[in-house]
């Protein structure tokens, strides 16, 4: 069997849009940097939501807005 990823848990519970938009940030720039350099621009990575964000155009997934669902502060984790 084999493992892409370690098992881990890193919760951070995000409350507000700036903490978002640092996340998204991060997750869309991750595809072009490091070793892996899956795409030229962080724009062409076809499996990304940023082309939504960016442009509001879905890539090889629909990208439900995280702006579009509402937040419940009582919600289990």
């Amino acid at each position: 069997l084999h493992q892409v990823f370690e098992p881990s848990f890193d919760l951070k519970r995000c409350f507000n849009d700036g903490f978002i938009a640092q996340k998204l940030h991060y997750m869309h720039n991750n595809c072009n940097t490091g070793k892996w350099k899956l795409a030229e621009h962080f724009l062409d990575y076809p499996h990304s939501s940023a082309k939504w964000y960016e442009e509001g155009v879905h890539g090889v997934y629909p990208v439900v807005d995280y702006r579009d669902i509402q937040y419940r502060g009582d919600a289990e984790v």
